[in-house]
């Protein structure tokens, strides 16, 4: 350990209450807060056909219809460009929202999805990191390090509660959806999760980690870590199925208003 981090920690055991202050400065700022942006900025380079306008569907059909006609020959027949286009416009149909028919909910689980991935990259390169250069170099250590890790999927979780509100900003069109709305409830349910565990941890080391023989810390942190993740599952499914029901409704409002037309 570096002389800073030896500072940090006998300043801590003298004033706890500062430690934990900077504990949780750590856990929902320079952890939280930074990784569930980067989720969120991941997700936002996620390009597909489900994610695009018509507008933007339609400018990248003509790029490609474009680049086709270019790289034919001058020889080319009228017939073979009428062709080319027939077959693009074909694939234009198929990526257009009103042809495919997809519904409200389809769209908010395509989003929920993609937020997941998203997590899941980002967990399966921060546990590398964890494996290969935090856990030390025993096999044993690494694969209970990554099985510990497994155990407690907080990423896509988080992921899942962002997804909540973009579906509310991209899909049902709310204008309070804003980026801090959207990263509140995901930043406070993995700082907490965090914080529990450096807190808990920083307790143990000050006040004697054993009683009788039985990790108290341990034992400790892994109730308090699936009581939050319990926790950010139940609310996760609320929030969900309130959000299904709206987007049931909306998706009933727009069948009966094209049968009308019909």
């Amino acid at each position: 350990k570096s002389d800073g981090d030896d500072f940090i920690r006998a300043f801590g055991n003298e004033h706890p209450i500062f430690y934990t202050i900077y504990i949780a400065i750590a856990s929902f700022v320079l952890a939280a807060f930074v990784e569930e942006a980067c989720k969120y900025f991941g997700y936002r380079m996620v390009e597909h056909p489900d994610f695009m306008s018509q507008r933007e569907i339609e400018e990248a059909m003509t790029v490609v219809i474009q680049q086709g006609e270019d790289d034919d020959d001058n020889s080319e027949t009228e017939m073979r460009r009428e062709q080319l286009r027939r077959i693009q416009q074909r694939e234009l149909d198929s990526t257009d929202f009103s042809k495919q028919k997809k519904s409200m909910q389809s769209l908010g689980g395509a989003i929920t999805l993609a937020m997941v991935c998203v997590a899941m990259g980002f967990t399966c390169c921060e546990n590398l990191v964890y494996i290969f250069v935090y856990s030390g170099s025993t096999l044993g250590m690494e694969i209970s390090v990554l099985l510990a890790r497994s155990f407690f999927p907080i990423h896509p979780i988080a992921a899942a509660l962002q997804s909540i509100h973009i579906v509310e900003r991209e899909v049902e069109v709310t204008r309070t959806s804003k980026l801090g709305r959207i990263l509140l409830p995901a930043v406070l349910f993995h700082g907490l999760y965090d914080f529990c565990i450096l807190w808990i941890d920083f307790m143990s080391k000050r006040n004697g980690n054993y009683v009788k023989k039985v990790d108290v810390a341990g034992l400790a942190s892994f109730v308090v870590s699936f009581a939050v993740m319990l926790c950010g599952v139940v609310y996760y499914f609320i929030a969900a199925a309130r959000q299904r029901s709206r987007l049931q409704v909306t998706d009933a409002s727009i069948e009966s208003g094209q049968s009308a037309l019909v």
